[in-house]
């Protein structure tokens, strides 16, 4: 039977052993700041390399740095290796490399495009205000269901979500199948309701 897997501090687990303030974020600054430069920089980088460029580049990164991520995690527990900030700074400077290579003989072989024209400021005033009520109707719909920012969601999958993120920096296990341990239970059986269970047709 498979062992379940037990996180130091478990996420969203709300008894009296395990109160909220046990789950709430450090309020240092540069702490908000890491999901910033985790979901913007790496993917900033390689589609830098890529040759992406204005509001291409700005709404591609995060998808690039998912997409760097999301196969990092894999390939490293195939090759042994913990999924770290150093495997993911690694793979990302592996990734901007490839695209890098990738683009440079494609650009030699082929003439060069003229330049696109600038955009007109009404162009970009667009793009910030479509963005702008993006951001809005987010936050709207966020502190609508939360109530408050530094709550814990206690709906659908948000607290299997956070245990995943403490069990892979606990393990470093950022295989197919590794979170699964965060709701592993092992082998059971459903007890029977009926009076002779082997004629039960369950």
């Amino acid at each position: 039977m498979a062992k379940r897997y037990s996180p130091t501090v478990p996420i969203g687990l709300l008894t009296p052993e395990h109160p909220a303030d046990h789950c709430r974020l450090p309020r240092h600054r540069a702490f908000r700041l890491r999901p910033v430069v985790v979901i913007a920089v790496p993917g900033l980088l390689t589609g830098l390399a890529a040759g992406l460029r204005g509001w291409a580049l700005a709404g591609t990164a995060p998808l690039l740095s998912y997409a760097i991520g999301g196969l990092t995690g894999p390939w490293a527990a195939a090759a042994g290796w913990s999924f770290t900030p150093l495997t993911y700074a690694v793979s990302t400077v592996v990734f901007t490399a490839i695209a890098y290579g990738v683009r440079k003989p494609a650009v030699r072989r082929r003439p060069p495009e003229p330049e696109p024209g600038l955009w007109a400021r009404r162009g970009h005033l667009a793009v910030v205000a479509c963005l702008l009520f993006a951001a809005a109707a987010g936050c709207y719909a966020t502190l609508r269901g939360l109530g408050r920012i530094g709550a814990l969601p206690q709906g659908f999958d948000a607290v299997y979500h956070g245990n995943a993120v403490r069990y892979i920096a606990d393990t470093g296990d950022r295989s197919l199948f590794g979170t699964g341990h965060v709701n592993w239970y092992g082998d059971a059986r459903t007890p029977c309701c009926c009076r002779d269970c082997r004629r039960c047709p369950w």
